[in-house]
This record gives structure tokens, C-alpha cells and sequence, in this order.
């Protein structure tokens, strides 16, 4: 009776929680880019980059709401945590550009791949994880946990 009460109680508090997951690469896509002065043909590519940051922003699709996260450092990279005031809540990935780097959330040369969070969470950590292979540069994982 004990470990069924246990694993009820268990279910219940992680019943609530929401996880979100970066993909680890963006892809490489062709584009078509509209020019208004001229009837030409014009076609762009996004090369294909690996994860470089992520981050939350809470308010409109892309509005830089400032937000204070809680930055704890772990074994292997971060912990970012984040409440939220709006309805309105985002999990931006970000690929190319520099190196992770917390205090400089927007790089030049980077692609932001916005996902909108459930409004009934009203928190949310992002766990960042680097991976180091000899010979291969970092690698970023993020997973957003909330609830």
C-alpha cells in the first residue's frame, strides 16, 4: 500500500510539468527572398549550425521582454530559470553565432527558432549541457522543464 501511495504521489507532481527539448542542429533550407523592385528570382540558403544558446521571453512573439533568470552553474553547463508575468511565453533557441554565452542572449549571424510554452505553466528552467568529444568542437543541448 505504501509504494502504491508513493508512486501516486510521484505522478502527481510530475503530472504537471511540461518538457520542451531544442532540436540539437538546425537544418540546412533553400528560401525564396521576395525582391519588390524587380521580378527576379532570388534563392537563399540557410546553411545547417548546431545549438549555440537558448533562452525564455514571456509577453508577444518576438518582443525582447526583459526578463531576470535565475543562472545556476552545473555539472556540465546550466541551469537558467525563469517566471513568467505573461500569458504569452516562448522558448527561443538559438543556432550559429558565437559560443554559448548567458549574458549576451542575441549574437550577430544567428537563427532563433521560437516555440510558444503552455500558458499554465508559469515557470520554467532551461537546462543547458555542453558535450565534449576529443577533437570535435562543443556540443549544446537545452531542455526547457516546466510547470
Amino acid at each position: 500500500m505504501r509504494s502504491f501511495l508513493f508512486a501516486a504521489l510521484v505522478l502527481s507532481s510530475t503530472a504537471y510539468a511540461g518538457v520542451l527539448k531544442c532540436p540539437d542542429r538546425y537544418p540546412t533550407k533553400n528560401i525564396t527572398v521576395s525582391d519588390e523592385s524587380s521580378n527576379r528570382k532570388i534563392i537563399g540558403r540557410i546553411q545547417g549550425t548546431s545549438l549555440s544558446n537558448a533562452y525564455m521571453v514571456s509577453g508577444e512573439l518576438y518582443a525582447q521582454q526583459e526578463m531576470v533568470p535565475d543562472i545556476r552553474k552545473v555539472k556540465g553547463g546550466l541551469d537558467i530559470g525563469f517566471n513568467f508575468l505573461h500569458d504569452q511565453k516562448w522558448l527561443v533557441c538559438v543556432y550559429g553565432g558565437n559560443e554559448l554565452s548567458p549574458k549576451d542572449q542575441a549574437t550577430s549571424g544567428t537563427i532563433d527558432r521560437w516555440e510558444q510554452i503552455d500558458p499554465k505553466f508559469s515557470e520554467c528552467v532551461v537546462q543547458l549541457r555542453e558535450t565534449k568529444a576529443v577533437g570535435y568542437p562543443s556540443v549544446w543541448t537545452a531542455t526547457a522543464v516546466c510547470k
